[in-house]
């Protein structure tokens, strides 16, 4: 592949998407520019109800769907990934600006 064929990544004035950027975006709520739900006509495990729930909130619950056991655990796991030193101040961490907390 030339150099020719290699695209920059957007620019902080053409990012379509400003919650992404390093600064507070001056709006808290940015109305979506591409739907939420893509191919509504193909067969998947979804009802319309629950893709139209998605594509108004943006997010799914499905009551139910993890035991009580799962969500302890899970918990639990992420507990100690959150509270582990050497995780701190890495690239791939993200904290909280004031508090510091992962």
């Amino acid at each position: 592949m030339s150099a020719q064929n290699l695209t920059c990544p957007a620019s902080i004035q053409t990012d379509p998407y400003p919650t992404r950027l390093h600064q507070h975006p001056d709006q808290p709520w940015y109305k979506r520019q591409e739907h939420t739900v893509k191919g509504r006509h193909l067969p998947g495990p979804l009802s319309q109800s629950q893709l139209d729930n998605f594509e108004q909130n943006g997010f799914l619950f499905e009551r139910g769907f993890l035991h009580s056991d799962e969500v302890n655990a899970l918990s639990n796991a992420m507990s100690e990934l959150l509270n582990r030193n050497d995780y701190r101040n890495r690239s791939f961490t993200i904290t909280e600006p004031d508090s510091q907390e992962i």
